[in-house]
């Protein structure tokens, strides 16, 4: 993937959390992030933007530093972003929310969603099978072997996802309970492509479209696991055309 900088100016990464249990968002309380490639800055006046909002909270240090759903990402971020200058990051970390929740964020993200200058990444895995997973659904009907069924059950609800359709996407995971950690950020991100296209008055809309997906290993017994991997790129675009410009604002999920 190439950032073009003459275009993106900051890089929202929507991450869920492990390690907490959180009812709400918090933003990096960090002024920057260190990687392996190079620091990042944090975006303080974003920052304070959604903390004006009594729904956003800041994360506490020890939950930032603990947290890998979003530090994963950051040294490719970096890496893109090279010796550029100006570009900044918004980390935010996603709690256990419900429907509402989900819809009330993803409308406060959406005025972002739609500037050029924002890139988005959600970051996700999918279906987490075995034991250690408490998670060992299997339907012959959908597979022979129990890694095809969960190829099966993952491309559900990738199909949802291309769809823009948060309410679908929702109903899919209380049907399947599939183990995917980064639903909650991928509710949001929904909500904030549905928000757009609905009250967007530049007719925006969002495209999404799955690229890449993967399985950490073939699950043949009941005695195996493994956990799914899917990348996605979505653009925005005005509805009915072509993406916006140099690509508008790309955000994509991994």
């Amino acid at each position: 993937m190439h950032l073009d900088p003459s275009v993106i100016q900051r890089v929202f990464i929507l991450g869920p959390s492990h390690h907490v249990y959180l009812r709400a968002c918090a933003v990096s309380g960090a002024s920057v992030c260190e990687t392996p490639v190079g620091p990042l800055s944090v975006d303080e006046a974003v920052r304070a933007e959604l903390l004006a909002d009594p729904l956003f909270q800041t994360m506490a240090q020890r939950v930032d530093e603990d947290e890998h759903s979003i530090e994963m990402h950051l040294p490719y971020v970096a890496h893109l972003v090279g010796e550029v200058q100006g570009v900044s990051i918004v980390p935010i970390l996603v709690g256990s929310l419900d429907p509402t929740q989900e819809a009330v964020y993803g409308r406060i993200l959406a005025k972002y969603l739609s500037d050029p200058a924002n890139l988005f990444i959600v970051s996700t895995d999918f279906c987490h099978w075995g034991r250690r997973f408490q998670y060992q659904p299997f339907d012959r009907a959908y597979g022979e072997d129990i890694h095809e069924y969960i190829e099966w059950l993952d491309r559900q609800g990738m199909a949802l996802i291309e769809q823009g359709d948060p309410q679908a996407f929702t109903t899919y995971l209380r049907q399947y309970r599939n183990t995917i950690c980064g639903r909650h950020p991928l509710g949001v991100f929904l909500q904030a492509a549905q928000a757009l296209r609905e009250g967007g008055k530049e007719g925006l809309d969002v495209r999404v479209e799955f690229v890449r997906y993967a399985q950490s290993s073939r699950c043949m017994h009941e005695t195996d696991s493994s956990v799914s991997y899917a990348s996605a790129v979505a653009t925005t675009l005005m509805a009915g055309n072509d993406a916006r410009g140099n690509g508008g604002a790309k955000p994509f999920m991994t």
